[in-house]
């Protein structure tokens, strides 16, 4: 998602051209969580508008002030302007998911994986807590690799301690910015 917002830029060069030595994995459980936060992000958007739309009724009533028609223009083109970025963040999405669907590993949901995420919860969301199961399984059926896991969702995955350890257990680097995890990875690669 946060490639599809724009929040991060570096994750063009993680997804079109990552050396030949990293190998994208994700979690099948991944590109649903993603669908929602992008249809929650729609949800926001659109109310976002609608207030606009509502605001723009509201002052078309003022017959009087000449500053409500330059503002009532700049309101309608701004909501112009954000169907056109919500369009966009759709298109980087699918964009992103034909890409990993097509060159990343993806880590299907097991019974085993499941069975894991609800005897042990690690985190309170439990799509999240699903996709650190899924990770940690795939990290410790592969203990010998070098293993890094990018998400920007700080709060459930860096901030707390359970899943933290998690995951540093199964010798997985936590990386909330491509750009970070790409620093880390040429420095790894350099030495």
């Amino acid at each position: 998602m946060s490639h599809s917002l724009g929040r991060d830029s570096a994750t063009d060069e993680l997804l079109t051209g990552p050396s030949s030595d990293v190998r994208l994995v994700i979690p099948v459980v991944c590109f649903m969580e993603a669908f929602s936060a992008f249809e929650d992000e729609r949800r926001r958007q659109n109310r976002l508008i609608g207030d606009l739309q509502s605001q723009i009724k509201q002052l078309e009533r003022n017959v009087v002030s000449a500053r409500i028609r330059p503002l009532i223009i700049h309101l309608e083109k701004s909501a112009i302007e954000l169907r056109e970025i919500l369009n966009d963040s759709r298109t980087r999405l699918y964009e992103v998911i034909e890409i990993l669907r097509s060159s990343a590993e993806l880590i299907g949901l097991t019974p085993s994986i499941l069975g894991d995420s609800l005897a042990r919860p690690l985190i309170g969301d439990p799509t999240d807590d699903l996709i650190l199961a899924s990770i940690l399984d795939h990290a410790n059926s592969q203990p010998s690799e070098r293993k890094a896991f990018l998400s920007e969702n700080r709060k459930d995955f860096d901030d707390r301690p359970y899943p933290k350890a998690a995951l540093e257990a199964a010798g997985v680097k936590y990386f909330a910015q491509a750009s970070k995890f790409l620093e880390w990875h040429r420095s790894r690669s350099e030495s």
